[in-house]
């Protein structure tokens, strides 16, 4: 995990707390998809976990590998990031986040506060993502748009 990376998403999402969304990874003030650089500007636009982290490293992707290229840039491999970008009933928001969750999550009942206690506990290690074993198909299929995504 990069963790100099991961505190730096922990620490603009905290910063511009009223534009975190975990309903789209990064949207404009008037909902259109963005770029997630402009994030972190003073614009009204919004994103979740994996856009702010792309924002972090002042980035522009295409929204199909965003995803992809947030793991790369916090040092996580797909499957981690699948645990901590999309909030299911296996993910770490319903094993380990959201105190409502009892094994289910919306992703709409996802705030910046509990982002940012979930960034802090992965930081400090008190909660590790999980890697998933899964057929090699699958990883083949997934791995070579995450590594495109990582160059």
């Amino acid at each position: 995990m990069n963790v100099d990376h991961m505190q730096a998403t922990r620490d603009l999402i905290a910063h511009h707390h009223d534009r975190f969304t975990m309903n789209v990874w990064a949207v404009g003030a008037d909902g259109a998809p963005i770029r997630p650089v402009d994030l972190a500007n003073e614009c009204g636009s919004a994103g979740c976990i994996a856009g702010w982290a792309v924002a972090a490293a002042g980035e522009v992707v295409d929204p199909l590998v965003a995803a992809a290229r947030a793991c790369a840039l916090l040092g996580l491999d797909p499957w981690q990031g699948h645990d901590l970008f999309i909030p299911d009933g296996n993910s770490v928001w319903a094993r380990d986040g959201h105190p409502a969750a009892f094994g289910h999550i919306e992703v709409r009942d996802i705030t910046a506060k509990d982002a940012i206690d979930m960034l802090d506990r992965i930081i400090s290690g008190e909660i590790q993502l999980q890697r998933h074993t899964v057929p090699q198909d699958v990883v083949t299929a997934d791995g070579a748009a995450f590594e495109e995504a990582r160059s």
